[in-house]
């Protein structure tokens, strides 16, 4: 499927059509809220006090601005579980977009689940004036609660990106698609088909076989390395999740020679690079406390940098620290976290978000002179240089594709 299908670009269109649709909802929600909420308050006959009427006031110039951002907090929504009628669903699931010009169905055959997505192996029918084309595809609901405004303008900067990422290292997302709005839902699905990849994750590969020799972590690292070059020095943007779910394998039949994809968009953040200037140049983080408006936490704590950590979502490096973390796991077989770390991850949220003096850190044992396991100078340098304890210390995905612990030219 070619990503320049005009039937594509006019999806990705009407998807962010209708999240600004929500948008406009959600905001005259909340006006209708704040404003009942402040009447039932001065419902007695005192009059408002002059600091009362300017707050008011203030308010509804917002209203009319159509921007409530200073009124709003964010809420990363913790609940996983589908709605109850669908988990009650065992048969054929079926979304139509409005012209029922797109069809994505699915068995309910699980490919994988998130913290607030499903993903299923399912079909992709598209109807243009050529006839009907069907392909099979990876159908992924993604759940938005209606919480705050910043998150619908998250979704809303997310679909516009998945619509621009093409690489060979790279899932490719064919389709974005909301139902019709019906009513003040707290929860909305957001349905997407994605290239679809049967030979699994890297981490049930990973699980088989314990650990990689060192050329495969080469070849996986090679295509990793150039997925995350794309992102950040062509798209501009942040992958925020690198870990071996997130990476699919490919096969190709004739050949049986492995490809490996990442995938998994929903934490793409652009970068911003006064920001990101700001902290590489200073290596610190300053007033120690969170940098990202709408307070989500991107990524996963084994995984994380303490830049991450910290609210900062919009670095590059804190791919690079993933790559250094991704590596040693690869390469051991296991994290270099505690087990007590890594049963309560929040453990690692908290060390990363303290004075960095305490030396909390991952722990590469299995890098030391008495380990039995033989490790190469290439790939312990490798690893060690992602785990800079400051960002501006680490490479970038392009200086990366240049270490010596790739002896051969990037494919």
């Amino acid at each position: 499927m070619e990503g320049g299908d005009e039937w594509r670009a006019l999806a990705f269109e009407a998807a962010v059509g209708r999240l600004c649709q929500l948008r406009h909802q959600l905001e005259t929600r909340i006006s209708a809220r704040c404003r009942a909420s402040w009447e039932d308050a001065h419902s007695s006959s005192l009059k408002p006090t002059d600091a009362e009427a300017a707050a008011l006031s203030v308010f509804d110039d917002a209203c009319e601005s159509g921007s409530l951002f200073a009124f709003v907090t964010s809420d990363d929504g913790s609940e996983s579980a589908l709605p109850g009628a669908l988990q009650a669903c065992h048969g054929l699931f079926e979304f139509a977009d409005q012209e029922n010009s797109v069809v994505l169905t699915h068995g309910y055959d699980s490919l994988g689940k998130g913290a607030h997505s499903n993903v299923y192996r399912g079909t992709l029918c598209v109807t243009t004036v050529s006839g009907v084309t069907r392909y099979d595809a990876a159908v992924k609901i993604n759940r938005l609660h209606m919480g705050s405004v910043a998150e619908v303008d998250r979704w809303m900067r997310l679909v516009q990106l998945w619509r621009l990422v093409k690489h060979p290292c790279l899932a490719y997302c064919y389709y974005v698609g909301l139902p019709p709005m019906e009513g003040d839902e707290e929860v909305i699905s957001i349905y997407g088909a994605y290239e679809i990849m049967l030979g699994g994750t890297l981490d049930a590969s990973l699980k088989r076989e314990e650990r990689f020799s060192e050329d495969v972590v080469r070849a996986i690292l090679l295509d990793l390395l150039q997925a995350l070059y794309y992102l950040h020095d062509e798209l501009g943007v942040v992958h925020n999740d690198v870990k071996p779910q997130n990476i699919l394998l490919v096969v190709d039949e004739a050949t049986q020679q492995v490809r490996y994809k990442l995938a998994d968009f929903d934490l793409l953040c652009p970068i911003t690079f006064s920001s990101s200037e700001m902290v590489l140049s200073t290596g610190q983080i300053l007033d120690g406390g969170r940098r990202d408006a709408d307070e989500l936490t991107y990524g996963t704590p084994p995984y994380m940098s303490f830049e991450s950590c910290r609210g900062f979502p919009f670095l590059p490096k804190n791919d690079i620290w993933s790559v250094g973390i991704l590596t040693y796991q690869l390469s051991t077989g296991r994290l270099p976290w505690s087990p007590l770390e890594l049963c309560v991850p929040s453990m690692i949220l908290h060390g990363h978000r303290q004075d960095s003096s305490n030396l909390f850190g991952p722990s590469l044992e299995e890098f030391e002179k008495d380990f039995c396991h033989v490790y190469s100078e290439e790939l312990k340098d490798l690893v060690r240089i992602c785990l800079a304890d400051e960002a501006s210390k680490r490479p970038t995905a392009a200086a990366l594709l240049q270490h010596s612990f790739f002896c051969s030219s990037v494919r």
